[in-house]
């Protein structure tokens, strides 16, 4: 890359001077000659040195093109300032010119910026940013969750999804921060999870994944409740999304032991939904989850282990869940069966089918451990098995059978109604 001569400097501090003039198409003009001074075909045209003294001698003039009455010349100054981003050196310096300007113009709850296209440029503008900094952001923090619980119930479906998508790039590159400002986030976030657009309701899903996982623990309940009304979803790929953030908090968030009982009922439902690809990817999530756990409780199921690598004789014709798939179950089972037979009575049949649906799997992964909770377990099956939906009914008669394999006919006979 060569440097520019005095000549061309001169040409690009006239045009900086025109960027206040009173009409717009020389304001325009000036931004449209200095981009093609300094990166031409999408490329720069000077070295870094050369572009960090164009940048600092110009930045307040560029950046104040960003409140410029005209759309075109809001949206060539967005253009200009992401080349400059793009090709100067990582460094903080250029943040602290930067940030305010993004935090006046889309950080504020009334929308200071009215074009759609506009406020999708500063966003991705943002997410730009976010992706090259990363941890250098770190000051700025309150600048970008004030930034994005804004833009994300921003009315424009592009922007609200892009702004999810920058959540999670804030999350990830912000990780050990993050949880001291990701609260604010939740209640925007899972507010785009009802949008009409499945793309939207699929970034928000992801978004909130991993807010969770690098968030306040505490939010896991505001969010529990809204990602299980997206099991319902009419797109298979939101369906999926819930089961992948299920499984990477059964993985990798910090607090998990503390949240089995309220993440399992989410993968384990996914574990039975009717498209094949979303079933078998989340058995896949469901069996990394089950070997982590194995290899984190090493010690303490090591005699289990020993009793546990043949299938018993008496066993369903169906693949048995691995031993730490089991053993959460189990672990678990007892805190999540009083919201279950709650939800087999509920007024909605796609409620009680999900529900019959848990069930047959929590009775596959507690085998002869279902017998401790028979009673209650027989009592909701006893409600469905009346469903006026043929479905309902069939799918309590396929977990009715796998009780017939797991207990002895003289216990279950004992507690018949």
């Amino acid at each position: 890359m060569g440097e520019l001569g005095k000549t061309e400097n001169i040409r690009i501090m006239r045009n900086v001077n025109l960027l206040t003039s009173s009409e717009k198409i020389k304001r325009k003009n000036a931004l449209l000659d200095i981009s093609k001074e300094l990166f031409g075909e999408g490329c720069c045209l000077v070295n870094e040195e050369e572009l960090n003294n164009i940048f600092c001698d110009i930045s307040i003039s560029l950046l104040k093109t960003l409140s410029d009455d005209a759309e075109i010349c809001r949206e060539l100054g967005i253009s200009l300032i992401r080349n400059f981003l793009l090709y100067l050196p990582v460094h903080e310096k250029y943040l602290s010119k930067v940030m305010p300007y993004l935090s006046q113009r889309i950080g504020d709850q009334k929308i200071i910026e009215p074009s759609e296209e506009i406020r999708l440029l500063l966003i991705q503008l943002l997410s730009l940013i976010v992706d090259r900094y990363g941890v250098l952001l770190s000051p700025y923090l309150n600048e970008l969750v004030k930034i994005l619980s804004n833009t994300v119930l921003d009315p424009y479906p592009v922007v609200k999804r892009e702004s999810c998508e920058c959540i999670s790039l804030v999350a990830n590159s912000l990780s050990k921060q993050f949880h001291l400002q990701s609260e604010s986030l939740v209640k925007p976030t899972v507010n785009a999870l009802t949008h009409q657009h499945y793309k939207v309701r699929l970034s928000a899903v992801n978004a909130i994944s991993d807010i969770i996982r690098y968030g306040n623990s505490k939010s896991v309940d505001d969010v529990i409740g809204p990602l299980a009304e997206r099991l319902f979803d009419s797109n298979s790929n939101v369906r999926l999304a819930v089961a992948r953030a299920a499984g990477n908090w059964l993985l990798n968030f910090s607090d998990r032991y503390s949240y089995f009982h309220k993440i399992l009922p989410l993968i384990l439902t996914c574990l039975m939904d009717e498209i094949p690809d979303v079933k078998d990817k989340t058995l896949e999530y469901w069996e990394s989850a089950g070997k982590q756990y194995e290899t984190e409780n090493d010690e303490e199921l090591k005699d289990v282990k020993n009793y546990s690598f043949s299938t018993p004789s008496h066993y369903p014709q169906i693949a048995r869940p691995r031993l730490g798939c089991r053993i959460l179950v189990k672990n678990n089972f007892s805190k999540i069966l009083p919201a279950l037979i709650k939800e087999l009575g509920d007024w909605t049949s796609e409620v009680r089918l999900k529900s019959a649906c848990l069930l047959y799997q929590l009775i596959l992964h507690l085998e002869n451990n279902v017998t401790l909770n028979l009673e209650k377990v027989l009592t909701g099956m006893y409600f469905a098995a009346g469903d006026e939906e043929e479905s309902i009914v069939k799918q309590v008669e396929k977990s009715a059978e796998l009780i017939g394999y797991f207990v002895p006919p003289d216990v279950y006979c004992g507690l018949r109604l």
